[in-house]
């Protein structure tokens, strides 16, 4: 009775399910996995639960055999013996069972189910069908009531096809803004034939979706200094994180850029809440003191480059700063490079905004990049800074003019800050600097009148050695900077 009682519950909890893609067998205490879309975690917590079941029906099943050997095997004492042997392991291989799973749930219930925390998705589209009830500009990511892989399809990397949801989806929606992520779809598995893209979507956006959908691509951007052979940040995009002293070669892109876009590097924070539509749609107590549950950490910039574009290789000729805007601007703007000029189109006085330089550095005429990393505005204040010299080796071999540290106070250390002769009269002086030194967490761009620039991370004690020569300079541009990365 005990036994068939047994059975019966085992067999009562494996039944087969409906008949998808692939017949899996239902088990209770899990979600039986419906497509091959179906994420990693709810393929554990359903293996976990079939293994037990398994090992019961592994040994119920021992324990009948040995039962079948002992009928059929009478007047042969040997097999008999061993048919005893088998059921009393049997009976003992499933007392064991039981007991340890008694055991386990007077200990701790918690011990025996495997829970897997809801997976939140917050990158990467989805993509939806056209079905009654599903509206994409109403659910956003709200996918409750819905069926994966039926209904709507999750995306966060590339589909060279999507299988029985080729053709399928009608809207798209986007966790991530432009800046973040393009989208290209293809009308045609293994991403083929013309796409359908998205390139000025932000974030918790839906968009309908034109033509066949066979196969998806998504671009992600990642942090650092982008340049563009289009002047709208759009076409042959290039990313730089480092400095690179010749464009042409294996990058290929020597006078080519035509524009720049700096992407900084976000992060989640938790303890920041701020209200997301897309997580509570509808009428709402915009409050996420009284509503958390609608709310989302806030994204912080915590990281940004900087760039200086040379006009020729080996970081020659003229330079140009950019800073991409202030250091906590979102989205990242797309600044077109110019025609070539000097001052008042290359202004300072703007330069977070556009750029500092005495003449611009003309598109189609980018040969090297030296890339820097900006000071977050929330770090401690940069000590040190520049020091000008009118001799060599810092005035200690002949006495000479200086001009003090700089930035110079009160002016705020977390910005760059501009040079002139307004500032510093040796700059004018035909016997001006001839070495500098450069102290903390700074660097100095040195500018000829002519346009000519030179980075400087480091003190120099020669300046006659270097591209910007000696007694050359007209202006320089301090830069407070991290030189450990981003």
């Amino acid at each position: 009775m005990i036994l068939a009682s047994f059975c019966f519950l085992v067999l009562n909890g494996l039944a087969l399910a409906q008949k998808t893609e692939v017949d899996y067998p239902q088990v209770s205490g899990a979600e039986t996995p419906r497509t091959v879309k179906t994420f990693l975690p709810d393929y554990i917590k359903y293996l976990f639960n079939l293994a037990l079941l398994i090992a019961a029906l592994v040994t119920f099943g021992s324990l009948v055999y040995g039962g079948f050997r002992y009928l059929a095997s009478a007047g042969n004492p040997l097999a008999i013996s061993d048919a005893k042997s088998q059921i009393t392991a049997g009976i003992l291989g499933l007392i064991i069972l039981l007991i340890a799973y008694v055991i386990l749930i007077q200990l701790n219930p918690e011990l025996v189910v495997l829970k897997i925390g809801k997976v939140e998705f917050n990158k990467g589209v989805i993509l939806y069908k056209e079905r009654p009830g599903i509206d994409c500009n109403s659910l956003k990511s709200d996918t409750s009531g819905l069926i994966e892989g039926e209904d709507f399809l999750r995306v966060r990397s590339n589909y060279s096809s999507l299988g029985d949801f080729n053709n399928e989806a009608t809207s798209v929606y986007f966790y991530d803004s432009a800046e973040e992520m393009e989208i290209k779809i293809f009308p045609e598995e293994n991403y083929e034939g013309t796409p359908w893209e998205s390139d000025d979507h932000d974030g918790d956006d839906c968009k309908p979706i034109s033509g066949n959908s066979q196969s998806v691509r998504l671009i992600w951007k990642m942090p650092g200094v982008y340049l563009f052979s289009d002047d709208g940040c759009k076409a042959d995009p290039h990313l730089f994180t480092s400095s690179v002293s010749d464009l042409s070669g294996s990058i290929n892109f020597d006078n080519k850029a035509k524009s720049i876009k700096i992407i900084p590097r976000r992060i989640e924070k938790p303890e920041n809440l701020v209200w997301d539509d897309g997580l509570c749609p509808g009428p709402w107590v915009i409050d996420c003191n009284i509503n958390p549950q609608c709310c989302r950490g806030e994204m912080v910039i915590v990281g940004k480059l900087g760039a200086v574009l040379h006009e020729h290789n080996d970081f020659r000729g003229d330079a140009e700063v950019f800073f991409g805007g202030t250091i906590d601007e979102w989205p990242p703007r797309c600044i077109p490079l110019s025609e070539g000029g000097a001052i008042p189109e290359c202004n300072p006085l703007i330069g977070m905004d556009n750029s500092y330089c005495v003449e611009h550095v003309e598109k189609d005429r980018v040969s090297s990049i030296s890339v820097f990393v900006q000071r977050p505005p929330d770090s401690s204040l940069p000590s040190g800074g520049i020091t000008l010299y009118q001799n060599y080796n810092f005035n200690e071999d002949e006495n000479g003019a200086e001009c003090g540290i700089y930035p110079i106070p009160p002016m705020a250390l977390d910005y760059p800050q501009w040079i002139d002769a307004g500032w510093c009269p040796t700059f004018t002086d035909s016997n001006g600097i001839s070495s500098l030194r450069v102290e903390g967490n700074f660097s100095a761009v040195l500018f000829r009148g002519d346009g000519r620039g030179e980075v400087f991370t480091a003190s120099d004690i020669r300046l006659k050695d270097n591209h910007i020569g000696d007694n050359q300079t007209r202006a320089m541009l301090v830069i407070p900077v991290i030189k450990k990365g981003m």
